[in-house]
């Protein structure tokens, strides 16, 4: 029985967990991705990173990242290798989904001025959440209209 449990969670770790192996567009979250771009305003948040603007894509690419406005960005997923910025310093990123969210955790080693970070999206039927755990930052958006008068 306890290895079956412990299966269940590699398993569910496999399915949640990025890993460099895998293409992460694959995963429940990225299926009906689509539905949810559009126009977005401020709903909640004062700070400047609370702007309103367009949740997308990045080139028409989910691989590329995710982008809602011109300050929150998700992404690259399809490269998750460390990346070295200077002697000793580097930077990595993981990401956890579920069916209607995003984690990215960046974290950064040897470096001078910069601490781990995670960022969470969460997508609602008309409205995305956006935080950064760290800060206690938390901006809600809600979906315009479109033209032809539906979210």
């Amino acid at each position: 029985m306890s290895k079956l449990i412990t299966i269940l969670i590699l398993l569910c770790n496999f399915e949640l967990q990025a890993s460099s192996e895998g293409t992460l567009t694959n995963h429940a979250f990225f299926k009906n991705l689509s539905q949810q771009f559009g126009l977005y305003e401020v709903k909640k948040g004062s700070d400047a990173m609370c702007t309103g603007g367009e949740f997308k894509a990045v080139g028409g690419d989910t691989t590329q990242g995710l982008r809602l406005g011109q300050s929150i960005f998700f992404g690259p997923f399809d490269d998750l290798s460390v990346e070295k910025l200077s002697a000793g310093c580097e930077i990595k990123r993981e990401y956890k989904f579920s069916e209607n969210s995003i984690e990215e955790k960046t974290i950064a080693s040897g470096c001078k001025d910069m601490e781990t970070s995670t960022k969470l999206m969460t997508l609602g039927k008309k409205e995305i959440t956006f935080e950064i755990s760290e800060s206690n930052f938390k901006c809600t958006f809600s979906k315009q209209l479109t033209k032809r008068g539906s979210l």
